[in-house]
């Protein structure tokens, strides 16, 4: 008979992570109420049902017949546009001759008729695998373009037109400058109005003649 000491056990103590021990070499028991082994988590996938499965079997989709387009009850209406037409052809002139023209002869909207089985099942799926997305490239090949000196005849072109809009450019500024040039050349009368006598120097710049004629090369330089 095992012995134990006496405590107050309560079931509440086992949610409790500070009471719940574990034995020696044992993992710590959850205080969470766990589902069995044999439980599974995630989410349930059906098998082949990926990508690759959707798109192959695409031929045997169908449009589905129920939809709240198809099921729209048809309820005709009146044409106005093709009654009008016809009061035309028929002379009516003033609005109250076109009003008992559409009570006396009205002319119905024309049910349009879906086919929903116009498209067999091979010819929607060629069509849709023919389907491209994105946007179109054109092909070209590096060896090739070197082959038949591609690119450099582009860039020979390119640096033609460069420099052809660079001339058209120079060309058009000369002219420009040469129509400002004749529109603003100046008169006597407003070069006379810009010019400005100069003012006298105020440092005497006088020497005397004896110093004037003294040679450079002829003084000695003792420092």
């Amino acid at each position: 008979m095992d012995i134990y000491a006496y405590r107050d056990y309560r079931p509440s103590m086992a949610k409790n992570a500070l009471l719940v021990h574990g034995d020696i070499a044992r993992a710590t028991p959850s205080t969470h109420n766990l589902p069995p082994e044999n439980y599974v988590y995630g989410i349930k996938s059906k098998k082949e049902a990926g990508v690759k499965e959707m798109f192959d079997n695409w031929a045997a989709l169908e449009n589905q017949p129920q939809s709240a387009r198809r099921d729209k009850e048809f309820k005709p209406k009146q044409d106005y546009i093709a009654t009008n037409r016809s009061a035309v052809k028929h002379g009516c002139i003033t609005s109250r001759e076109f009003r008992e023209y559409q009570i006396e002869h009205p002319i119905m909207q024309k049910q349009k008729v879906f086919a929903p089985n116009s498209e067999t099942p091979e010819a929607f799926h060629n069509r849709v695998s023919q389907m491209v997305h994105g946007k179109a490239t054109p092909t070209f090949s590096e060896m090739d373009d070197c082959m038949h000196f591609k690119t450099g005849r582009a860039l020979e072109q390119k640096a033609w037109e460069k420099k052809r809009a660079e001339q058209e450019r120079r060309s058009l500024d000369q002219s420009k400058g040469t129509i400002a040039q004749r529109s603003h050349r100046p008169t006597k009368a407003s070069i006379g109005h810009q010019y400005v006598a100069k003012e006298p120097n105020p440092v005497d710049s006088f020497k005397m003649k004896r110093f004037l004629a003294i040679n450079r090369c002829s003084v000695v330089d003792h420092w």
